[in-house]
């Protein structure tokens, strides 16, 4: 069963879980947690580790990847550390 659910531990932090922004969109959206709830800044060429709260639920041969959205890197200059996040099942 594929989805996405409240990690153990953050049952009691605003979780946001990933939704498609559009009918279109080829993913989802996921968002961080904030000890204030408010927007975070990451300063330029700082590097910072963000906690979603979320666990994804796939099948046992499937594969998650995580991108930075193409505007997002293009317009703000942001990046995974490693390119590409890749989450085994």
């Amino acid at each position: 069963m594929r989805g996405f659910e409240i990690a153990r531990g953050f049952e009691d932090r605003e979780v946001i879980l990933p939704t498609r922004g559009t009918k279109g969109s080829a993913g989802y959206d996921i968002r961080i947690l904030t000890k204030s709830g408010k927007p975070k800044t990451i300063l330029p060429f700082s590097k910072m580790l963000f906690d979603t709260g979320i666990k994804a639920c796939m099948e046992d041969d499937e594969v998650l990847q995580i991108y930075v959205r193409s505007s997002v890197g293009i317009k703000k200059g942001l990046t995974l550390a490693n390119g590409t996040g890749i989450i085994d099942s």
